[in-house]
């Protein structure tokens, strides 16, 4: 292999896009954590989190979505932000819409209106007379979505997706159409390909749910 050959290829493998969970243990309920006591068992300090991106901002230049189980509840995480921010890096911070609150919000205010996305798991579900049924959950999405827009933050949604269900995925997606969002970003968690085929759902298969969200890509995400 050529040394541009190499160089080519380099460039090719260099991460766009990092999903980073950074509070693998916390829970709900579960109180805000200290700088010094990171959540959960096996979870980095915030001294680990800075040299991590520091490696990653000497490889590439990619989108880190901080995720995990109530991210914000770190006291460290507006440092972390801040040092992938001056490095360069684009930083996001996937958030359930009970952690929204005022104050959230005033945290992460330096870092721009794009810092938040939203998470959908749990909040949207069909209804025959007022199409989204008003479940506690959609309450608080909703109250979150108009705690963003007020605030002057972009409204951003974030998916994850367990099941190839494309009828789920358009109501989904027509929430976000209504909210005016820029965009709505989906995790694929698929269970195994036997589990799937064994289903009596009459759902299409991943491959074919996969093809059915290249057709609706252009209207996912900016």
């Amino acid at each position: 292999m050529t040394a541009a050959a190499a160089a080519h290829n380099g460039e090719r493998f260099r991460p766009r896009l990092i999903i980073w969970q950074v509070a693998p243990g916390s829970v709900r309920g579960e109180q805000p954590v200290s700088a010094a006591e990171p959540a959960g068992s096996g979870c980095l300090d915030q001294h680990e989190c800075l040299l991590v991106i520091d490696s990653i901002a000497r490889l590439a230049k990619p989108i880190i979505v901080i995720a995990g189980d109530h991210p914000t509840h770190r006291a460290d995480l507006p440092e972390i932000i801040s040092y992938g921010t001056a490095l360069g890096l684009k930083m996001v911070i996937e958030v359930s819409p009970e952690d929204l609150t005022e104050e959230t919000l005033d945290r992460f205010r330096p870092f721009g209106p794009r810092v938040f996305r939203l998470v959908l798991d749990r909040c949207i579900a069909e209804d025959i007379e007022t199409r989204f049924r008003r479940s506690p959950e959609f309450v608080q999405l909703e109250s979150a979505v108009e705690r963003l827009q007020a605030a002057g933050f972009e409204v951003h949604f974030s998916l994850t997706v367990s099941s190839p269900d494309i009828r789920k995925l358009n109501f989904n997606l027509d929430y976000a159409f209504r909210r005016s969002a820029k965009g709505l970003y989906c995790h694929l968690r698929f269970p195994e390909p036997a589990a799937v085929r064994g289903s009596t759902d009459h759902q299409p298969s991943p491959e074919e749910f996969l093809s059915a969200m290249g057709e609706l890509k252009p209207l996912l995400a900016e």
